[in-house]
């Protein structure tokens, strides 16, 4: 394909569990803004077409309303159809001979990287960064970068291993997060039972 007059090649990955995970958010994330649209009370100065938009955000080109004392709401069954049957597939543009494994690899990576970056910019990726001192702030760069630099060696073992081909990293860490060591009263260090798939890898 010839995108802004380069030419490149693609690979199309299809992931069915991505696809459920992209489906049930985008319903349930609609099913609560058209909710929330529908026991909306408009004031004598608003106006409900601005109401309209703060409340879907961009979920407002995915339904038809009207206003008559209450919003009545009807989703756009052709459109919602035309998004959720992209759910669970990417595409990646490339230039050279590379395997798809090899282009979906370097996806993961960057796109784990940046999600990474991301987070040093706010409290583990959840809270507003509020600190007393600059000291405080450096400590929680540094542990996310920490973090980081972990990240990108599991990747990188997963890598030589193999195993990017069956599973992505958080479904490694989910798996692997079911391995517990349990200190005893006495001190001796016990570790649970360890899956099949867990002693595969």
């Amino acid at each position: 394909m010839n995108i802004e007059g380069k030419n490149l090649s693609l690979y199309v990955y299809y992931d069915i569990n991505r696809e459920k995970d992209e489906k049930n958010r985008f319903y349930l994330s609609l099913e609560e803004r058209i909710q929330k649209l529908r026991e909306k009370k408009v004031g004598n100065y608003e106006n409900p077409k601005e109401i309209e938009k703060e409340i879907m955000g961009e979920y407002y080109n995915y339904i038809m309303w009207e206003y008559d004392g209450s919003f009545k709401v009807w989703p756009r069954e052709n459109v919602i159809s035309q998004w959720v049957n992209r759910c669970g597939i990417t595409i990646i543009g490339y230039k050279g001979n590379y395997k798809p494994e090899e282009v979906l690899i370097w996806y993961r990576e960057r796109d784990s990287i940046e999600k990474m970056f991301l987070s040093l910019k706010s409290y583990l990726g959840s809270k507003p960064l509020r600190v007393q001192s600059i000291e405080t702030l450096n400590a929680l760069f540094f542990i996310n970068f920490i973090a980081l630099i972990l990240r990108h060696r599991l990747l990188k073992i997963m890598l030589e291993k193999g195993l990017l081909k069956k599973y992505s990293l958080e479904k490694l860490m989910l798996e692997l997060g079911k391995i517990r060591k349990i200190i005893l009263v006495n001190g001796k260090e016990v570790v649970s039972e360890i899956t099949k798939k867990n002693k595969g890898r």
